[in-house]
């Protein structure tokens, strides 16, 4: 900021700090934003950790308890429409897996 871009009538309350120097300021600024930078950084490794541990839980207990229930049981639990979208992930999942072994074995292409 310089004196020129102060408004005029601000001009008479304003003192400039005969100390401050614009490169150490700028210094400043840079090193607040590489710390915050980190911080949020470490944060959000450590929030998708957690999340990672939370969805492996949470999907090894649905896993077994579904397993359990058998299919018609899940379907009532969850509802048509979502039963009907994870039959058609899971039946995507399995597709996807023979698309990859048929273009390890050099057969044929499926296109999805």
């Amino acid at each position: 900021m310089r004196i020129q871009d102060i408004d005029p009538r601000d001009k008479a309350v304003y003192k400039p700090d005969p100390t401050f120097n614009p490169q150490r300021n700028a210094q400043v600024i840079q090193e607040v934003h590489d710390d915050t930078r980190k911080f949020f950084k470490r944060l959000e490794d450590t929030y998708e950790r957690e999340m990672e541990n939370r969805v492996d839980i949470l999907s090894s207990f649905a896993r077994y308890k579904f397993d359990r229930l058998g299919d018609q049981k899940l379907k009532g639990y969850v509802g048509k429409r979502l039963h009907t979208q994870l039959v058609g992930e899971k039946l995507l999942e399995k597709v996807r897996i023979m698309q990859s072994v048929d273009k390890l074995a050099l057969r044929r292409k499926i296109q999805i």
